[in-house]
């Protein structure tokens, strides 16, 4: 129960579902669901872009023995949506027939969405929630790259705001901080448009970067022609 962690298992031949009162409880099972429990109606609870790969993975324990691991999302009978860890292995008779699966399945939720909070706070800048400067390579080297593939043109802008010290020293650093902020949202703003360069595609927000103090740089990807990027340069 601490582990959030439920045990469950079926046989071959008939393909009842046994399970341990915790995988109920991670699935927010009715009574009468643990009762009438199989493996369908527990990948029914799947989310459809994960069930055909999960349910894959558990016919292939079931038919040959193929052990997995596997993250994936749940709904459960509530309607809360969970991530779990689930394991699997085959069982096998005294001379090596399969007999059925067994398995475990954890409730991760927490410890997925405290990574996903660690690696925000790794990647963005905390003051205006821009991605910070290790964020922006990382976005821009396969824009990059898909755009030398493609034969397209990309520009990047670096924005910086000249006597910000004087900002500080009239405003306090509060005041600054507000500049600031509003100055990520309007560039993120104006980036939404999608009318920045001559393309029909718009220009991806996540390519707006806090890169220092009080730097900014912008990717633009698909221009039409250099003198884009100019033009984009004097909106901002």
């Amino acid at each position: 129960r601490m582990a959030h962690m439920g045990n469950w298992s079926f046989s071959s031949s008939d393909r009842q579902m046994a399970c341990s009162e915790e995988l109920a409880r991670i699935f927010g099972a009715p009574v009468e669901a643990l009762q009438c429990a199989s493996p369908e109606a527990f990948l029914a609870r799947v989310r459809e872009p994960d069930r055909e790969r999960v349910g894959s993975a558990r016919s292939r324990v079931a038919r040959d023995g193929h052990p997995y691991q596997l993250v994936f999302p749940i709904e459960r009978f509530d309607g809360v949506v969970r991530t779990v860890f689930e394991q699997a292995e085959p069982v096998r008779d005294q001379h090596g027939r399969l007999i059925g699966v067994e398995g475990i399945t954890q409730d991760i939720t927490e410890r997925v969405e405290a990574e996903r909070q660690i690696r925000h706070l790794a990647l963005h800048d905390v003051l205006t929630g821009l991605p910070n400067r290790d964020f922006f390579l990382e976005l821009a080297t396969p824009a990059l790259e898909q755009a030398r593939r493609s034969q397209a043109q990309c520009a990047v802008l670096h924005l910086d705001l000249d006597r910000f010290k004087s900002v500080n020293d009239a405003l306090g650093h509060g005041g600054g901080d507000e500049v600031l902020r509003t100055v990520a949202a309007r560039l993120q703003t104006g980036t939404r448009g999608g009318d920045l360069t001559s393309t029909s595609r718009a220009v991806h927000t996540e390519l707006v970067a806090r890169i220092g103090g009080n730097a900014f740089t912008l990717m633009l990807v698909d221009i039409g022609r250099p003198d884009h990027a100019s033009t984009t340069a004097e909106r901002l």
